[in-house]
Protein backbone atom coordinates (compact mmCIF):
# COMPACT_ATOMS: atom_id res chain seq x y z
CA UNK A 1 0.00 0.00 0.00
CA UNK A 2 1.33 3.46 -0.87
CA UNK A 3 0.24 6.53 1.07
CA UNK A 4 -0.44 9.21 -1.55
CA UNK A 5 -2.02 11.58 0.99
CA UNK A 6 -0.49 14.31 3.11
CA UNK A 7 -0.93 12.64 6.52
CA UNK A 8 0.40 9.44 8.07
CA UNK A 9 -2.06 6.56 7.64
CA UNK A 10 -2.27 3.16 9.33
CA UNK A 11 -2.03 -0.12 7.47
CA UNK A 12 -3.59 -3.05 9.31
CA UNK A 13 -3.30 -6.49 7.76
CA UNK A 14 -6.50 -7.71 9.40
CA UNK A 15 -8.46 -4.89 7.72
CA UNK A 16 -7.68 -6.29 4.27
CA UNK A 17 -10.44 -8.14 2.43
CA UNK A 18 -10.54 -10.51 -0.51
CA UNK A 19 -13.63 -10.59 -2.70
CA UNK A 20 -14.07 -13.55 -5.02
CA UNK A 21 -15.70 -13.48 -8.45
CA UNK A 22 -18.97 -14.73 -6.93
CA UNK A 23 -19.09 -11.77 -4.51
CA UNK A 24 -18.15 -13.69 -1.35
CA UNK A 25 -15.89 -11.73 1.01
CA UNK A 26 -12.98 -13.25 2.95
CA UNK A 27 -11.23 -11.54 5.87
CA UNK A 28 -7.56 -11.71 6.80
CA UNK A 29 -6.62 -13.80 9.83
CA UNK A 30 -4.42 -11.74 12.17
CA UNK A 31 -3.91 -14.70 14.52
CA UNK A 32 -2.16 -16.61 11.73
CA UNK A 33 -0.16 -13.51 10.73
CA UNK A 34 1.54 -13.43 14.14
CA UNK A 35 3.53 -16.51 13.05
CA UNK A 36 4.94 -14.76 9.96
CA UNK A 37 7.60 -12.88 11.89
CA UNK A 38 8.60 -9.49 10.48
CA UNK A 39 6.07 -9.32 7.64
CA UNK A 40 4.60 -5.90 8.54
CA UNK A 41 1.18 -7.45 8.13
CA UNK A 42 -0.24 -6.69 11.57
CA UNK A 43 0.01 -2.91 11.86
CA UNK A 44 2.27 -0.33 10.27
CA UNK A 45 2.12 3.47 10.27
CA UNK A 46 2.76 4.72 6.71
CA UNK A 47 4.00 8.28 6.24
CA UNK A 48 3.07 10.36 3.17
CA UNK A 49 4.92 9.21 0.05
CA UNK A 50 6.00 5.94 1.69
CA UNK A 51 4.67 2.46 1.03
CA UNK A 52 4.45 -0.79 2.94
CA UNK A 53 4.34 -4.35 1.69
CA UNK A 54 2.96 -7.13 3.82
CA UNK A 55 1.31 -10.51 3.71
CA UNK A 56 -2.33 -11.04 4.56
CA UNK A 57 -3.33 -14.64 5.29
CA UNK A 58 -6.87 -15.67 4.41
CA UNK A 59 -8.73 -18.96 4.57
CA UNK A 60 -10.81 -19.64 1.47
CA UNK A 61 -13.10 -22.62 0.98
CA UNK A 62 -13.10 -25.16 -1.84
CA UNK A 63 -15.73 -23.08 -3.64
CA UNK A 64 -13.36 -20.09 -3.96
CA UNK A 65 -14.10 -18.45 -7.32
CA UNK A 66 -10.94 -16.42 -8.04
CA UNK A 67 -9.78 -13.20 -6.35
CA UNK A 68 -10.70 -9.56 -6.61
CA UNK A 69 -8.53 -7.71 -4.08
CA UNK A 70 -10.05 -4.92 -2.01
CA UNK A 71 -8.59 -2.95 0.90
Amino acid sequence: MKNIGDQARPFAGDAQKLLDAAGKEYSADSEMAIHLGNSKSLYEQVNPGNSVRGVALLTCGDDFAGPLIRH
